[in-house]
């Protein structure tokens, strides 16, 4: 398993339609699409995009014919799901959220995508099993088996046939409030676990929960979303803290957050860590070693505007911030260290496996610009 990489694909849209108000979309309906991809200023090295994923809305016009998802079909593409957004006045559909995979080659378009007239999504079966006390997703390549209650993240995962993830392990996601105490997503006693959206090309999971102490004392809810694909091992999450109940009416400060997801070891564990110029930095952990990647200060889109949302910021010296750029630190000892807030990890990843190559790869998005964080692999 590993986390999806954010991908922002560019859509472009050349539509071609017959003119006249019809009850239906036309035969030769159709609205070619143009699929790129779109680097990050930071200059990082294309590559070729395989089946990856795009979701996209595309805007149809009034005349178009087009008034439910079932008339609508997709060329050049091998699953397809689409999703009514807005209707004009007339009733026919005015925009459509559509995801599909597509293959992007290294520095260049996709062309022969193209929104057609059609019978629906196509492609397979619906990602997502909705059961009473777990939901079920199957990619194809991976499974992965989410507990409604007790929920803890993954209750099992399992890759190319291999066990990554398995039932009674002790992952969560825990808040930590000013004076360091933790509150565990585990603790809570009534999460809700919801398919939010199911499809035959990606489903996505909601968990609205409260992170809760073992007295049963909360702190801060959240709502955590699991994005997964057709075709791909990776899971793509988006975290959000929540500060709005009525009895909880004033500021909330916390240290820091952590997600911690528990894996089957497996013989020799090896870490990896993105640097900056994409770079590695790599090492071998025993017994109940632990290795982590920190990002100090860094200039990343200009980060330090971002200091007041830090209620313990890295500590300030008469000439500025005592700590920046970044470091690797295993089992105590410093591995590599660069002190220029100018330089800082594109990607920055995490990437945890065992003798066999079994494991996960990991990362934050914008972590650099989002300091302090850090990534951190144990043995145990």
């Amino acid at each position: 398993m590993s986390m999806r990489k954010f991908l922002l694909l560019s859509l472009i849209l050349l539509p071609s339609f017959s003119t006249g108000l019809v009850a239906e979309p036309p035969e030769d309906f159709e609205v070619p699409l143009i699929v790129e991809e779109i680097l990050p200023r930071s200059g990082e090295s294309p590559g070729n995009r395989v089946q990856e994923l795009v979701t996209a809305g595309i805007p149809l016009p009034e005349h178009s014919g087009v008034t439910y998802t079932g008339e609508l079909g997709m060329r050049g593409v091998t699953a397809a799901k689409f999703t009514a957004l807005s209707r004009w006045d007339s009733g026919g559909l005015k925009w459509v959220l559509a995801d599909f995979l597509a293959d992007v080659p290294s520095n260049g378009q996709n062309r022969s995508i193209a929104l057609t007239a059609g019978e629906g999504g196509f492609g397979g079966d619906f990602l997502a099993t909705d059961e009473p006390n777990r939901i079920i997703v199957n990619t194809g390549p991976a499974q992965f088996v989410l507990q409604k209650n007790d929920f803890n993240i993954f209750r099992r995962v399992v890759v190319g046939g291999v066990e990554l993830v398995s039932p009674g392990n002790a992952s969560e996601i825990v808040a930590y409030d000013f004076d360091g105490r933790p509150f565990s997503s585990r603790n809570d006693a009534s999460p809700e676990v919801t398919v939010e959206q199911n499809g035959r090309v990606r489903a996505v999971i909601r968990v609205e929960g409260r992170h809760t102490n073992a007295a049963g004392a909360g702190f801060l809810d959240y709502t955590l979303r699991l994005e997964f694909a057709r075709g791909q091992s990776q899971v793509h999450g988006s975290y959000t803290m929540r500060n709005a109940r009525y009895e909880a009416n004033s500021h909330a400060r916390s240290r820091g957050i952590e997600l911690v997801l528990k894996m089957n070891p497996g013989p020799n564990a090896h870490y990896s860590f993105g640097g900056h110029n994409r770079s590695v930095i790599s090492g071998e952990l025993t017994g109940n070693n632990t290795a982590y990647y920190y990002q100090a200060v860094s200039n990343s889109n200009q980060a330090g505007a971002n200091e007041a949302l830090w209620v313990a910021p890295i500590p300030r010296g008469s000439e500025g911030y005592l700590d920046t750029g970044y470091k690797v630190v295993q089992g105590g000892t410093t591995r590599f260290q660069e002190t220029d807030p100018d330089l800082f990890p594109n990607p920055c990843f995490a990437d945890f496996t065992d003798d066999s190559g079994r494991g996960v790869s990991y990362g934050i998005r914008f972590l650099p610009r989002l300091w302090p964080g850090a990534l951190e692999c144990s043995a145990d």
